[in-house]
């Protein structure tokens, strides 16, 4: 399990150096900096909520039988995806920032998922 919960601080490293990376990038870019940098958060903060939902339904899926496993990653799985189109529906009616920004948030998960190696070894070596 340790190394699991190593994984996760892994994965949110990287998902924050995606997220800044991204809004320096709004910065430089300049259009409507207000409602996209809003939308980023909202996606950066929606992905680091889904790895940690990931992680926990991973613990508790060790815990099940082989059929029981699947059917509780599949239903995990289901409540992520219903939270993140809720989010953006939630984005889009009360106006809270760009909904494009927000998927782009939002994928900050799949490159924290590549970076990850990366991110390990420079944290393994600043713990030597």
């Amino acid at each position: 399990m340790k190394r699991a919960n190593e994984t996760l601080k892994e994965l949110l490293v990287g998902i924050g150096i995606y997220g800044v990376a991204a809004e320096i990038i709004c910065l430089i870019i300049g259009y409507d900096i207000l409602h996209v940098s809003a939308g980023l958060l909202v996606g950066v903060l929606t992905a680091a909520g889904m790895v940690i939902h990931m992680d926990r339904a991973l613990e508790d899926a060790l815990d099940l039988g082989e059929e029981g496993a699947l059917a509780h990653i599949k239903k995990t799985y289901l409540i992520r995806i219903t939270v993140v189109f809720l989010i953006l529906g939630a984005v889009v009616y009360f106006k809270i920032g760009n909904v494009f920004a927000v998927l782009v948030g939002v994928m900050s998960l799949k490159l924290a998922a590549y970076m990850q190696p990366a991110v390990h070894k420079f944290m393994a070596s600043k713990k030597s």
